[in-house]
């Protein structure tokens, strides 16, 4: 035991220390300490054969998968910098529509704070005109910070990090640069989101990334359509037990296309694009447990998510944990 790592003592003995009946068959992986001081992946497949007539013992083949583990890694790295690398040529192609969204409120802003100082200054002031006129630019501000707000979380960069959070917010979060791209390209966003609701296990910058580039390509998509005639809808409920999204447009669909081709690897139809965009998309769908697929709809494309739902119990544990964490109290005193 003394060359096992301190993390994977515990199972390692308690798998030791079962009864043989418990432990027909199964896998471990642990780690284990190399000659030379560094640590080994070690995975051992272990098989009760005590009631074999002919073997009468346990079965136990070890295999060092150190190479594998270290090549997952390299592989897990180089996925979030090119993820990193797609939010930022994103960004870049909002930079546009972004100065202009920006400047609007700041504009208001300048307007409603200098008009206030002259007023004061030469004695004009009224109490209720001045007060409007704060709250006014109050509310600019907070459009200015709500659309930071968004590009920062989507251009973080790092190790993933899953929680459970509301679908319907993650969504909702996304409005404002979901709202630059669609009045970029003349396109109108339709929100149809579960009125229950539902809660799913995700890192947000990755899954943010995911539902923007399924958003950004639709609007590319409808640029063929007339003006007027660009309609992208977004759906979210819960069928079973898992969380469902579908991105639809009404644009000209798969055209024929086999649908799983648009998954690999440097294919795009657009002649600007990496063709890494859906690629990886599935990729971080995949990472959450889920599936990313596309189908032929109606009129247009759709394409669909599923992820498990993330059980009730956690859910109001969760909505607990974030009303304490929001008032400042221990979550052991709060009174449901």
């Amino acid at each position: 035991m003394s060359i096992i790592h301190p993390d994977d003592r515990v199972k390692v003995r308690q798998l030791l220390f079962k009864k043989p009946a418990e432990q027909s068959i199964g896998v471990l992986h642990y780690k284990i300490l190399h000659h030379n001081g560094k640590w080994r992946h070690h995975e051992a497949t272990y098989r009760n054969l005590l009631d074999h007539p002919d073997i009468q013992g346990i079965l136990i083949n070890y295999r060092d998968i150190s190479e594998r583990i270290e090549a997952e890694e390299i592989a897990r790295a180089r996925e979030r910098q090119l993820g990193h690398m797609s939010r930022c040529k994103t960004m870049g192609e909002l930079a546009t529509a972004l100065a202009h969204e920006l400047n609007q409120p700041l504009a208001a802003l300048n307007n409603y704070v200098g008009g206030s100082i002259i007023r004061i200054q030469n004695g004009l002031a009224n109490t209720t005109e001045t007060l409007d006129a704060m709250n006014a630019a109050l509310d600019q501000t907070k459009r200015v910070n709500k659309i930071i707000h968004s590009m920062r979380s989507f251009l973080r960069k790092g190790e993933a990090n899953f929680q459970v959070h509301s679908l319907n917010k993650l969504i909702q979060d996304l409005h404002p640069l979901i709202g630059l791209k669609a009045d970029q390209g003349g396109c109108s966003i339709h929100y149809e989101l579960s009125v229950t609701p539902v809660f799913i296990s995700a890192d947000e910058t990755l899954f943010s990334q995911v539902i923007i580039n399924l958003v950004f390509n639709a609007v590319d998509a409808l640029q063929r359509n007339s003006e007027g005639q660009r309609d992208i809808y977004i759906r979210t409920w819960q069928h079973n037990q898992h969380a469902r999204i579908a991105i639809a447009d009404n644009g000209p669909g798969l055209q024929g296309q086999n649908p799983e081709q648009l998954f690999e690897s440097f294919y795009s139809s657009k002649k600007d694009s990496m063709g890494i965009g859906l690629t990886l998309s599935r990729s971080i769908i995949e990472n959450h447990q889920g599936y990313l697929w596309v189908c032929q709809g109606e009129s247009g494309a759709i394409f669909n998510i599923s992820l498990s739902a993330q059980e009730r119990a956690k859910c109001i544990w969760w909505c607990f944990k974030k009303y304490a964490e929001k008032n400042n109290m221990a979550f052991d005193k709060i009174e449901v």
